[in-house]
């Protein structure tokens, strides 16, 4: 299972749920569908039920110590964004606009570079 390779590939102290939907962008992006806030709560239960499994196992003491801190906060920061951003990437991808908008980026960083 995906979640499970996550918190087996990623580092416990880089350990978020932002990050843990980060690693998901690519399959979001290559999907038709728009993806909606709603996708939130089914991959968020996933996600706390590997850490409360971490924890009832204890695998790891640094893994228990950040799965149960984890547990604990609200995770909520940047989650309504990532959901908006990757409707507005797959629209800007759809468009062709993302080569527009990094060779900007290109060539705003060679202009300001010294």
């Amino acid at each position: 299972m995906f979640c499970d390779s996550y918190f087996n590939d990623t580092p416990p102290s880089d350990w978020s749920y932002l990050s843990f939907l980060e690693t998901l962008k690519p399959v979001f992006m290559s999907t038709d569908q728009d993806v909606s806030l709603s996708e939130n709560s089914a991959l968020r239960k996933r996600y706390r039920n590997v850490l409360k499994r971490i924890v009832s196992e204890k695998r790891d003491n640094e893994q228990v110590k950040v799965a149960t801190s984890l547990l604990q906060k609200d995770e909520t920061h940047g989650i309504k964004e990532f959901w908006e951003n990757i409707n507005l990437d797959k629209k800007w991808q759809e468009n062709g606009c993302v080569l527009l908008f990094l060779t900007f980026d290109y060539i705003l960083v060679n202009l300001l570079s010294p």
